[in-house]
């Protein structure tokens, strides 16, 4: 009987102290790949694309993906693979920004790191306030006919904490200076 009890006590605080699976939960500084149809179709899971080559990535589950700030953070989405694809993003619903109208071509990378640095890709990026966020992504040219694209929440430094770091450099700047005369 004392055994039972204890494996009872065991689950209840298990459950206790478990947070809620949530499908589509995103996490900071981290890329997600999703995947895509023709221009119109909605962002899904990544699951049936190639990976990143950089090896810098996930698939992202199913979306809406969500993920909760507690200070500001920038959503990045990229194209990847094939140039020329083109998205916009929204947030409940509501539409928060696109990506740029980009050229086509039949070259490209699956590095999302390398696909940010080149103008040749259209991507973008959306400072987010403290607070919950729901994101989905809708293609708006899809040239041909689908492929796949990244997106990343990176965590972005307070500007007071920016004030306290350099305030405190130039503290001891000028302690350093007070001793050295």
């Amino acid at each position: 009987m004392k055994r039972i009890l204890t494996i009872a006590g065991i689950m209840l605080i298990v459950v206790a102290f478990a947070g809620p699976a949530i499908a589509g939960s995103i996490g900071l500084d981290q890329w997600y790949e999703f995947e895509f149809g023709l221009t119109g179709s909605m962002a899904t899971d990544g699951s049936s694309t190639v990976a990143s080559s950089g090896g810098n990535s996930v698939f992202a589950d199913s979306p809406a993906w969500t993920i909760t700030l507690l200070s500001g953070a920038d959503l990045t989405v990229t194209d990847a693979f094939l140039k020329g694809d083109e998205f916009e993003v929204f947030n409940f619903g509501s539409s928060i920004g696109s990506t740029p109208v980009v050229a086509s071509s039949g070259s490209g990378t699956n590095d999302p790191e390398l696909a940010i640095l080149d103008p040749g890709y259209s991507s973008a990026s959306f400072f987010l306030a403290p607070g919950s966020y729901s994101f989905t992504i809708k293609v708006t040219d899809s040239p041909f006919g689908g492929g796949a694209g990244y997106f990343r929440v990176a965590s972005v430094p307070e500007p007071s904490t920016l004030l306290l770091l350099g305030g405190g450099l130039l503290g001891l700047a000028g302690f350093r200076r007070k001793f050295k005369v």
